[in-house]
């Protein structure tokens, strides 16, 4: 996970290479075959490798909980109309959430200022940043933690709980369900 590119930068005409950032270390493709980029001695590497490692154990604590909150949500089969619970796998879903957001924002958006600042002082004009494959995994996976956050507080809040206690709440007795003769069922 720490060798996926996260960000990288391609350049036009000049030279026409790639430099990928991933989590753990630089690197650069030239003429088809992809080096680790040892040389790089600008302080923005240092940083974005700083990052790196801050933005990993993030993304492996937004792991985590995301499997903390699945085993909740494997738990509430057995005990659908635990409220509680479902509070507590949305607080995971939401924890998941943050950590990923965080993680993303920490190298995406501080490496790339770096880079881009260092870009700029170096007058070069025809680079352009894509976000990798690791920084679109995890703002999907950011995205639909989030939606199992929201999901899991509205079913928490307004879910099932709430309404197998509607007709007790009313004043009315629940209802049985009836027995249907069998002749009935064969008329219909």
């Amino acid at each position: 996970m720490e060798n996926v590119p996260w960000l990288f930068v391609t350049f036009g005409s000049n030279t026409g290479e790639t430099v990928y950032y991933s989590l753990k270390a630089q690197y650069r493709e030239s003429v088809g075959s992809v080096v680790e980029y040892s040389q790089c001695i600008q302080a923005s590497c240092d940083n974005c490798q700083s990052d790196g490692h801050s933005a990993y154990v993030l993304v492996v604590i937004s792991c985590l909980t995301a499997l903390t909150c699945a085993f909740l949500c494997g738990f509430m089969i057995k005990k659908p109309d635990f409220t509680f619970l479902k509070f507590v796998a949305a607080i995971f879903a939401s924890m998941s959430t943050l950590m990923a957001g965080i993680a993303l924002s920490l190298f995406m958006g501080d490496c790339q200022d770096r880079l881009k600042d260092y870009i700029n002082d170096a007058n070069i004009v025809d680079a352009d940043y894509h976000w990798g494959s690791g920084s679109v995994l995890v703002a999907t996976g950011m995205c639909f933690m989030f939606a199992v956050a929201a999901g899991m507080f509205t079913m928490a809040r307004y879910g099932c709980g709430a309404e197998s206690d509607a007709p007790a709440a009313a004043g009315a007795a629940p209802q049985k369900a009836q027995q249907v003769p069998s002749d009935e069922l064969t008329s219909i």
